[in-house]
């Protein structure tokens, strides 16, 4: 085998166990594909808090509003936190017919955006340090 396929060989398995080790460090599978959505959740028991609010139905329309927003953001694969809202409000606004779980479901949406800009920053320094690495490897294999 040439140089050159065994490079590539090895660049596809450092990335296959980068993944793997990325995706089993996830609690959840929804979180590993579509983002981590626990603060938002949080924020919505804040906000909702079974104490104050004697129904469920806002606390589960906020906390619905967080994941939409994540499947939003993960299906334009955008950096547009404006218009990934937009559309997340839009679903809310279809899925739920009374005001105040329309009310509770935007606020879900708003609630996911801090999370979802960190998520990026964090995407960003570790296709940093992916890259970083693979060079280095790259540099003592052609040496």
């Amino acid at each position: 085998p040439t140089k050159m396929g065994e490079l590539s060989s090895f660049v596809r398995i450092v990335a296959l166990f980068t993944f793997l080790a990325f995706t089993l460090a996830s609690q959840d599978v929804f979180d590993a594909v579509l983002g981590h959505t626990g603060s938002c959740r949080k924020s919505c028991e804040m906000t909702y808090s079974l104490h104050t609010y004697p129904r469920e139905d806002e606390l589960y329309a906020c906390q619905r509003g967080c994941r939409l927003f994540a499947i939003c953001q993960f299906v334009r694969d955008s950096d547009d936190m404006n218009q990934t809202k937009t559309e997340c409000e839009s679903s809310c606004n279809e899925a739920y017919s009374q005001s105040d779980e329309q009310f509770a479901c935007n606020l879900g949406c708003q609630n996911q955006i801090p999370s979802t800009v960190q998520r990026q920053e964090q995407v960003i320094v570790f296709n940093a340090k992916i890259f970083q690495t693979t060079l280095s490897f790259s540099k003592v294999f052609w040496k």
